[in-house]
């Protein structure tokens, strides 16, 4: 029955970095709910904000290119939510709550709430934020009550009869921010190891969270809304999802359907069909979307990216005479191509880069006799002059200098044969090599520059490196 949606929101939807669940990039999904004509859409990964900063990048460069639309971006997460204090909880792994930021505050207060509870329980599935310390400060925050494994979900279908007391706390504490949300989805298949066959038990779960839900929401008046857990942007990563779904879940291929992107009038039939609503009821629900959404969404970030500044005399290079003197020398040599107009007019301006260049000699690395050395160092460079983010060569001198203090810091423990090797595309670069960040030769395994450095990408770069020795603990 075709019924016209004047507004929808998806607030619940997965990236790559929900690891084992969501599978595209921010870009990916940008393009999908537009394609699809939602008004606005939030990007919700599981107890990480990753995806956020991209999504904004991508969102601006997609509207310079011409994408015609003012949808809504909110920000969000899937939190992973200890019911007592993380300590005392270990056992508790799959509560959930879905929080949203509704401004500049609020994003660095989930950023973090995820951040503590990630750095003091260091495993993915275990950080969780502590409920109590949630509902003390909830201010700059919206939240709604999550899926079927979500608190509420979890006392529901354990039957304590808990979950209307515990909806009561986040009411009174969150107020007017406080939303309850009703997930259309069909995970009617799970496999079980027990029975060694399927089990269609998913759907009648879900169904009994949301119509209680529904029922506290109509009780306490609380706005309710309709969410549709969007994991796949596009057909084409139809085939790797299935593969995910599979291993992460052991659910079958119908996943695809339950958690694509849907135009408005293919999830008005679809919420019909799995949440037990009526026609009107499940109108109401995508309408109330907005209501939420507009709290949220397009915040305006008055900060940049911040690089921290080394102070120079942290490396022996910077009053090194002979060092300087290579380091004229070496213009004089290039004063015809792109590296001698660094050295000879660019560095006399800039310390940070004199200093790199000056590392990168006093390493001996980098062989300034083979062309193919020059050439990448040259691309580094100049990417990195004129890269939307990454503006500085600095950016490579905080973590030089971390680099240094963890090898002299290993070093008590035991000697260390060489600088820790890159791990992906860190290992292409010609300067993480020169400084001794990354022990991978890029000219000799002929790595391609562009994989972690490219001129047409603003994003923030990611230096990850592996190999140090674990120190014994005393």
């Amino acid at each position: 029955m075709a019924r016209e949606i004047p507004y929808y929101a998806n607030l619940r939807t997965y990236t790559t970095f929900s690891i084992g669940v969501g599978i595209g990039y921010p870009k990916d999904i940008i393009k999908a709910a537009v394609k699809h004509s939602h008004n606005a859409f939030a990007i919700t990964d599981n107890m990480t904000l990753a995806a956020h900063i991209m999504a904004i990048t991508d969102l601006e460069d997609l509207k310079s290119k011409g994408l015609n639309t003012d949808i809504g971006y909110i920000l969000g997460s899937n939190i992973y939510l200890a019911e007592n204090k993380r300590h005392q909880d270990s056992e508790n792994r799959y509560t959930r709550l879905m929080l949203f930021a509704k401004n500049q505050a609020g994003y660095s207060k989930l950023s973090r709430l995820i951040a503590i509870g990630g750095r003091e329980e260091y495993k993915y599935y275990k950080a969780r934020i502590d409920m109590t310390e949630l509902l003390a400060d909830p201010s700059d925050l919206v939240c709604s009550t999550g899926c079927l494994m979500s608190i509420f979900g979890k006392h529901i279908l354990e039957e304590t009869g808990e979950e209307e007391s515990i909806f009561l706390r986040f009411k009174e504490s969150f107020k007017e921010d406080f939303y309850v949300e009703i997930v259309a989805q069909d995970t009617s298949q799970r496999w079980s190891k027990e029975l060694e066959e399927f089990v269609d038990d998913g759907f009648n779960k879900q169904l009994k969270v949301n119509q209680r839900m529904f029922e506290l929401a109509k009780k306490h008046g609380v706005t309710a809304y309709l969410s549709t857990p969007i994991y796949i942007p596009e057909d084409r990563f139809k085939f790797t999802q299935d593969v995910i779904a599979q291993n992460a879940t052991g659910g079958t291929v119908r996943f695809y359907e339950s958690h694509s992107f849907k135009s408005k009038d293919q999830i008005f039939e679809y919420a019909l069909k799995t949440t037990g609503l009526s026609e009107d009821q499940v109108a109401q629900l995508m309408a109330n979307t907005e209501h939420l959404a507009k709290k949220c969404q397009n915040i305006k970030f008055d900060f940049k990216p911040i690089i921290p500044r080394v102070p120079k005399e942290n490396f022996s290079a910077w009053k090194n005479a002979e060092l300087r003197e290579k380091l004229t020398l070496l213009g004089k040599k290039f004063k015809d191509r792109y590296l001698g107009h660094i050295i000879n007019d660019v560095c006399p301006k800039d310390e940070e880069l004199t200093l790199t260049l000056l590392i990168i000699l006093e390493k001996g690395k980098i062989n300034f006799d083979d062309e193919q050395f020059v050439v990448r160092l040259e691309y580094d460079i100049f990417t990195n002059q004129r890269n939307g983010v990454v503006k500085l060569i600095g950016y490579y001198l905080p973590i030089a200098d971390v680099i240094n203090n963890v090898i002299n810091v290993c070093d008590e423990y035991g000697p260390i044969e060489e600088t820790p090797t890159g791990r992906g595309s860190a290992a292409a670069c010609m300067i993480n090599y020169g400084l001794d960040i990354t022990s991978v030769d890029p000219v000799k395994w002929n790595l391609d520059p562009r994989r972690f450095l490219s001129p047409e990408r603003a994003y923030t770069v990611n230096t990850e490196i592996k190999g140090f020795p674990k120190p014994p603990i005393k």
